[in-house]
């Protein structure tokens, strides 16, 4: 669901990790290879160099990231910034750092389905995330140390009629400016750019697929791959019970390829939401192909790792059970 930033426990701001390392080529035939995931008690301890995270409201009505991270989950309030009633979807989409004041600024999609554009400041902030502390690529950004208090300017309207969108998808690399929706039998893929005021927009590009999202009830950005010579885009959602994966390649009228990686236990889970695994540290950072992933059931957060995400398979998603609660 929301774009794939690493974060550290206890930080009020994110540092994206640029994907194109070591990118994966997929197939183009599709193949099933339908497993459920491993029983919590077979996994092996939580990772610690894996990082995921999603945004949304607290009870309070207070925007809160929920992050794991460096082995354990956290919430982390944006305090200060508030949004009621609690909107369907928060995006964090693009981040900036000027002196000591880092800007954030997210998609929110109100109940009655107005998208707006949303900038929140931060001043205090304690460093900087950069390239020489994850990987190469990564867009330096400011981190808060501590909790200050947040400050939203006045939302600025840019959609209506988002209402009926069951889930957002934002990929985690500048390479792919889009944002991927649910809606109806659709997946459509949008444009997405800031304007001269960095307020974000949104543009209606061709769908990527008109057909067979009918049942998809959650998606998420997992990473970037090559197609026959084409960049791509690789989600993974849930249909019915199945967790499935599907590859967007970056042109007009794209073959969406659908893969389905676990056929069945899926069906209790809500929503998803993909992060990063790392290896190595500062300049010799670098993004490995295991993929985790938050997924909520009812008010637990669980915590999956994909061994291997260029397999197609998910016969290696080791199933680490629950890290966290949620809201």
């Amino acid at each position: 669901m929301t774009r794939r930033r690493v974060l550290t426990t206890g930080i009020a701001l994110a540092a994206v990790v640029a994907t194109g390392t070591a990118p994966a080529t997929a197939t183009s035939t599709p193949r099933s290879a339908p497993a459920r995931p491993s029983a919590p008690g077979a996994a092996a301890k939580l990772p610690r160099t894996c990082l995921a995270e999603f945004t949304g409201t607290n009870p309070s009505g207070v925007v809160t990231a929920a992050v794991f991270g460096e082995g354990r989950f956290e919430k982390v309030p944006y305090a200060g910034w508030a949004i009621s009633p609690a909107p369907r979807f928060v995006e964090p989409a693009r981040f900036g750092v000027d002196g000591d004041e880092a800007t954030m600024t997210s998609l929110v999609v109100l109940r009655d389905g107005t998208l707006q554009s949303v900038r929140a400041r931060v001043s205090g902030v304690g460093g900087v995330v950069g390239p020489n502390d994850l990987a190469p690529g990564a867009r330096a950004v400011a981190t808060a140390e501590t909790t200050p208090a947040w400050r939203a300017d006045k939302p600025v309207r840019i959609g209506h009629g988002w209402n009926g969108v069951r889930d957002l998808a934002l990929p985690g690399t500048d390479a792919a400016p889009y944002l991927f929706a649910v809606l109806g039998t659709r997946l459509n893929r949008y444009t997405l750019r800031a304007d001269a005021k960095n307020d974000l927009v949104v543009r209606t590009g061709p769908h990527a697929a008109t057909a067979g999202f009918g049942g998809v009830r959650a998606l998420t950005w997992t990473r970037e791959t090559t197609v026959r010579g084409v960049r791509a885009d690789v989600l993974i959602g849930l249909d019915g019970a199945r967790l499935r994966e599907y590859t967007v390649p970056r042109k007009i009228n794209p073959r969406v390829t659908t893969r389905t990686l676990a056929s069945r236990g899926w069906g209790g889970v809500s929503h998803l939401d993909a992060g990063v695994c790392v290896t190595g540290s500062g300049a010799k950072a670098r993004v490995t192909h295991e993929t985790p992933v938050l997924a909520r059931v009812g008010r637990s957060v669980r915590l999956y790792v994909d061994r291997d995400n260029r397999n197609g398979s998910g016969t290696d998603i080791a199933n680490h059970g629950q890290v966290g609660t949620w809201p």
